[in-house]
């Protein structure tokens, strides 16, 4: 599995930069979509006639489909061609939305969200793989910048488009949007994708079953865990023998996932045929290298961005759409910038821009820590978000482009797919995380303002939840400071975890080291 078989086994392809705009569509689609439905939340439990905690498992259900399958995804990509499977995703994903768009019960929409998401994991790896065949190390730098732009634009355009579309057309057009974009990217993958032959792999069934009930324990456990019953900040939580208010099903599914996993790996080990995933990718030091670090980058993103939401709206008595605009410098700066970090990838290698930019962002997030005070000048926090906004582009890319650029070229489809699952995994357990320790800090900040406070207000307290404090509406204002106070301090665990995948990244080989 050695660099010098990957450099001789790169394609030539006549047109790499219009395939690159073509799966551009397709990528810019699925991050736009995700962006818009976190939008639509409250209304969709408005006109839909259920509550929150049932709405939000239209989110949920996506995540759980696109989570999944991930793995296979790639390994399928690997022996059907990627471009077949990117159009099939595509399609399917396509389809999924004018389906949701039609949706008459919330039940409906959860099922067809799910659909989406298994559409959305068919494409994802695909895309990634299909960057790494048909360009040229020394120019995959740059393509993958630019494919990571497509996330900074759709988080600049998503938020206010979907407000748009929702106060205009209603909620249903957040989905059928999907359906002319999905036409369009079927068309221009069918004319500028270059059709790369597969390679005859055989399926590793059973490895398929573990990893797929794993990775659905895994994360069915997490994302449950995550929101169940934490709604009133002032619940009895101390993980050290108090009730936590989860049900003991859900530490039983994650043992069960944990088990799983260990069972996959096991087998992974000692399959004699072609394994799901060739456990000696791992060997690779670069590989292994880049998905520690994605885990801890997309642990961190997630971590970090519910905090900043409860601060503007409640800390700072903001409305959901000028808490949005808050974070516009992180895109603004991230799209423009990120052709100019590509362009240095490709001179200097992915190792030192990515280390610089998990640095950055972990002292930002370390630095916000002091900044999320209730009279913080909003000139600051500006100027903060655009920091952070120039340290994600210097981090996500250049992984990515090191991940990629170590393996053999039959083994990039499965490598897009562990990736893509790392990231995803990281994002899935920094949700969780940050919802226990906002919870247990919210506790224990109350528990210490309660001395302070009137009979009325400490009365108050009982009726205060999430949902209350993410309106930023009839909020006491005691409680803005404690809330600036938790979100600040829950700030330092992603800004751990960034730390922590900075030294990851200096296991990764430069080009000279040649692995």
């Amino acid at each position: 599995m050695s660099t010098s078989q990957a450099e001789k086994a790169e394609p030539e392809i006549q047109a790499p930069w219009s395939a690159l705009a073509a799966l551009m569509v397709g990528f810019f689609m699925l991050m736009l979509d995700t962006t818009i439905v976190v939008v639509a939340m409250p209304t969709l439990s408005a006109d839909l006639h259920t509550d929150v905690s049932t709405t939000v498992w239209a989110t949920s259900s996506y995540l759980l489909a696109y989570s999944v399958p991930l793995l296979l995804a790639g390994r399928l990509g690997d022996r059907f061609g990627t471009k077949r499977i990117y159009m099939i995703g595509m399609a399917l994903f396509t389809a999924a939305s004018l389906l949701c768009g039609l949706a008459s019960g919330i039940g409906q929409l959860i099922a067809f969200r799910a659909l989406q998401g298994l559409g959305a994991a068919t494409m994802a790896p695909q895309s990634m793989a299909t960057i790494g065949k048909i360009f040229p190390k020394d120019m995959r730098g740059r393509a993958m910048s630019y494919w990571g732009l497509v996330s900074g634009a759709a988080i600049l355009v998503g938020p206010i488009s979907g407000g748009l579309l929702i106060d205009s057309l209603g909620w249903r057009s957040i989905f059928f949007i999907n359906v002319p974009i999905g036409i369009v990217g079927l068309v221009v993958a069918q004319r500028f994708v270059p059709s790369l032959p597969g390679n005859p792999h055989r399926f590793d069934f059973f490895g398929v079953v573990l990893s797929g009930l794993s990775l659905f324990c895994l994360v069915y456990a997490l994302e449950t865990g995550s929101g169940y019953d934490w709604s009133k900040i002032t619940d009895n939580l101390n993980v050290l023998g108090f009730s936590t208010g989860i049900p003991l099903y859900v530490y039983e599914v994650l043992a069960v996932g944990v088990v799983l996993a260990v069972l996959f790996v096991v087998w992974e080990l000692v399959n004699r045929n072609e394994p799901l995933v060739p456990l000696g990718i791992f060997r690779v030091r670069t590989f292994a290298a880049a998905n520690l670090a994605i885990v801890t980058a997309g642990f961190a993103i997630t971590a970090a961005s519910f905090p900043g939401t409860l601060y503007f709206q409640s800390g700072r008595g903001m409305s959901p759409s000028q808490a949005a605009l808050m974070m516009l410098p992180s895109a603004l700066v991230s799209v423009p910038l990120a052709p100019r970090i590509g362009k240095l990838v490709d001179r200097v290698g992915p190792k030192w821009p990515a280390f610089s930019g998990l640095v950055l962002f972990s002292s930002a997030l370390f630095v916000r820590h002091y900044l999320m005070t209730p009279d913080m000048p909003l000139v600051v926090l500006l100027a903060h978000a655009a920091w952070m906004g120039a340290s994600s582009s210097l981090m996500m890319s250049p992984l990515a482009v090191a991940a990629m650029q170590s393996l053999p070229p039959q083994y990039i489809g499965t490598g897009s797919g562990v990736f893509n699952t790392s990231r995803q995994i990281g994002s899935t357990l920094g949700a969780a995380v940050i919802a226990t320790v906002m919870a247990a800090q919210f506790k224990s900040e109350i528990a210490a303002h309660a001395a302070t406070l009137t009979g009325s207000q400490r009365e108050s307290l009982g009726g205060i939840d999430f949902q209350q404090l993410d309106s930023g509406h009839d909020v006491p204002e005691f409680v803005r400071t404690v809330v600036s106070a938790v979100m600040a301090d829950s700030l330092l665990w992603p800004a751990v975890a960034m730390a922590i995948g900075a030294a990851m990244v200096l296991f990764v080989r430069d080009p000279a080291r040649k692995g």
